[in-house]
């Protein structure tokens, strides 16, 4: 473990990827008097769930703890698929308690569209009887009892929809060799290239030279 050091930040806020147990083990030693917080979300999402560290490490269960909903958010699973979600009842997309499902959200801060790409409004949103907008996370996982929200293992693939290999666990995540492997979404898979390459090279000179040369080689779509 680290030496603690000198506690200049009164907060910190950590997310992106999946952090591992033992990755805020290392902060807590090294900040032990730090409020850290463990958020997650999406770029259309942000945040849709967050917990603290303590609250973090002291979970056990099967897949990777997000945490609870943020307030002013809805959140609801529905059932799995690569095709576009057409609303006609809840009775129809819902899982059953407990299940896994995909994750959507909806919500004030949840964006609504994608600048002139329809084939991704099609396939990442859901407009309910009402008109609310539900985002499609890409994420699957189930709620437990206390309401907290736990990533598992997925995997799905079409032409406007991308539901990524999730994370199993919060001390070892089995994420494969790249972030995009972990990641969900829009952009993974060059993201995911650009960091492997990266963290293969161990010159971290290298990272914006591996990022731009992986979202170049990205087709377009994956760039959006």
């Amino acid at each position: 473990m680290p030496a603690a050091c000198p506690d200049r930040r009164g907060r910190v806020l950590t997310g992106g990827a999946p952090v591992p147990d033992a990755m805020l083990q290392r902060w807590q030693a090294a900040l032990p008097d730090t409020e850290i917080t463990v958020v997650y979300g999406s770029t259309e999402a942000e945040p849709v769930a967050s917990m603290s560290l303590p609250e973090r490490l002291a979970v056990a269960g099967k897949g990777y703890c997000t945490g609870k909903p943020v307030e002013g958010l809805s959140a609801r699973l529905v059932r799995i698929t690569c095709e576009p979600l057409v609303f006609r009842t809840w009775a129809e997309l819902d899982v059953p308690a407990g299940g896994i499902g995909e994750l959507i959200v909806s919500g004030a801060h949840v964006c609504r569209d994608y600048f002139r790409n329809p084939e991704a409004v099609t396939g990442n949103k859901l407009i309910d009887g009402e008109g609310a907008c539900w985002h499609r996370m890409g994420d699957t996982g189930y709620f437990d009892k206390a309401g907290r929200f736990w990533l598992t293992r997925a995997a799905c693939r079409s032409s406007s929809r991308r539901i990524g290999t999730q994370c199993q666990s919060n001390s070892r995540p089995r994420c494969g060799q790249t972030v995009g492997d972990c990641r969900a979404g829009r952009g993974g898979a060059w993201l995911g290239r650009a960091a492997s390459g990266f963290r293969n090279s161990g010159r971290p000179t290298d990272l914006h030279a591996h990022t731009a040369a992986a979202r170049s080689a990205a087709p377009v779509q994956d760039r959006l």
